[in-house]
C-alpha cells in the first residue's frame, strides 16, 4: 500500500470518537486561537491587499472573509483568510507528535487546515463537530508529514507552513467533503504537485 493511500484512509476513516479527550482540548484551544490570529490578521496591509483584489474578482458569495463582512467563494475566503492568519506570524506551532520527534515549532499546522476547511463548511452548511473533525485530520495529517520530512526541509529553506500546509488543507477538505477516496487520492496528489 502507498504512503499516500494510506493517509487517505486515515483521512476517510477518522470519526469524532476516535478523538482522544486531550487531543480534543488541544486542538479546540489551537481552534480559538486560528480564528484570533486570523481575526488580527484581517487588518495587516497584505491582507488588505489580497482581500481588495479578491473583492475585485468577485463570485458566488457563499464564504466569510473572516474580520471583514466580505462574502466570497469558498477558494477565495480561504485564501484571504489563510493569508490573514499567518499575517502577524503568530500562529500556532506544531507540538512534536512523538518523543523522537525534533520537528515541532518549524511549522504552523491549525491556519493552512483551518482556513481551508472553514469556508467550505460555511458553504456546505456543515455542522461543527463535522469542521472540527474535519480540522483535526488536516492538523494531523500536516504534523505526521513535516515529522517525516524532518529539520532538513525547512534548513534547505522551505517555508513547511506553505509546502506541507498544503497536504493539510487537501486532508482537511477531504474529511469536509467526504470525497471519495479516489478524490482525496487525488486532493493529495495535487497538494503535493
Amino acid at each position: 500500500m502507498s504512503v499516500t493511500k494510506e493517509i487517505a484512509e486515515f483521512i476517510l476513516g477518522l470519526r469524532a470518537t476516535d478523538i482522544p479527550e486531550r487531543t480534543r482540548e488541544l486542538a479546540k484551544g489551537f481552534l480559538l486561537d486560528g480564528l484570533g490570529v486570523t481575526l488580527a490578521g484581517s487588518t495587516e496591509k497584505g491582507s488588505l491587499i489580497i482581500q481588495e483584489h479578491l473583492r475585485e474578482a468577485g463570485g458566488k458569495r457563499e464564504a466569510s472573509v473572516l474580520g471583514t463582512g466580505l462574502l466570497l467563494p469558498a477558494h477565495m475566503a480561504a485564501l484571504a483568510n489563510g493569508a490573514a492568519g499567518h499575517a502577524m506570524d503568530y500562529d500556532d506551532t506544531q507540538l512534536a507528535t512523538s518523543k523522537e520527534s525534533v520537528y515541532g515549532l518549524l511549522t504552523h499546522p491549525t491556519v493552512p487546515a483551518l482556513s481551508a476547511v472553514l469556508p467550505l463548511a460555511e458553504a456546505a452548511n456543515a455542522s461543527g463537530r463535522d469542521l472540527f473533525v474535519a480540522y483535526v485530520v488536516g492538523v494531523e495529517v500536516m504534523c505526521r508529514i513535516a515529522d517525516a520530512v524532518s529539520p532538513r526541509h525547512y534548513q534547505a529553506g522551505f517555508h513547511s507552513s506553505g509546502t506541507i500546509g498544503t497536504f493539510g488543507a487537501a486532508a482537511a477538505a477531504a474529511k469536509l467533503l467526504r470525497l471519495s477516496e479516489d478524490a482525496t487520492l487525488r486532493a493529495l496528489g495535487l497538494a503535493g504537485s
